[in-house]
């Protein structure tokens, strides 16, 4: 009998994403695994490479209606929902989005500089959250970037956190300020991070 994918996530639904092993051209999802929102254009950081041209005015936010939208417009909810902007630490609702994601059985992740820390943000995070990546921006320098990091490590205890490296002609001298700034300023090495 062949195997048929659409019966199989039928049958277990969301569990199938956990166990299941796939082959290319035999499996398909039945709705996106892993959606991507910019929940804000609004950031402080002053990126000057920013792909979204987010800016320090607020220039708009994405509210739970969007994510209503999202999850009505699916049969099976995705496995993933990526949070991003600007800085999506400056979303007022973000606390809320994170737990209404996540009541869905989705795992909400977010990208942020980790600039601006809030204990009760922090607090969401843990409780909501997959994973966290913090962008290096080297405009910021590599001491800014490891006291935040450093912070940021101090306060997930459940997330997984993962640091995000914007890669130009540049990115090699990118890791190397990180491990500079690891090993040589704090006595720290990249392990310690895991």
């Amino acid at each position: 009998k062949k195997f048929n994918a659409q019966e199989k996530f039928k049958s277990v639904g969301n569990e199938s994403r956990k166990n299941w092993r796939s082959h290319r051209d035999e499996a398909y999802s039945l709705s996106p695994e892993i959606i991507d929102v910019k929940i804000l254009d609004k950031c402080s950081v002053g990126c000057p490479y920013c792909n979204q041209d987010s800016k320090p005015k607020d220039r708009g936010e994405a509210g739970l209606d969007l994510f209503n939208a999202i999850f009505s417009g699916l049969t099976v909810p995705p496995y993933q929902i990526a949070l991003g902007g600007g800085e999506p630490l400056d979303h007022p609702l973000l606390s809320e989005i994170l737990g209404f994601i996540r009541s869905k059985t989705t795992v909400p992740n977010l990208t942020t500089s980790g600039y601006r820390f809030d204990e009760k943000l922090a607090e969401a995070i843990n409780y909501f959250c997959g994973g966290v990546a913090l962008t290096y921006h080297r405009h910021k320098g590599a001491e800014w970037f490891v006291d935040r990091l450093l912070q940021w490590k101090k306060a997930l205890t459940s997330p997984q956190l993962s640091v995000h490296i914007i890669c130009s002609h540049t990115g090699s001298l990118a890791i190397n300020e990180l491990i500079y700034e690891f090993e040589k300023n704090r006595g720290l090495s990249l392990v310690d991070l895991n």
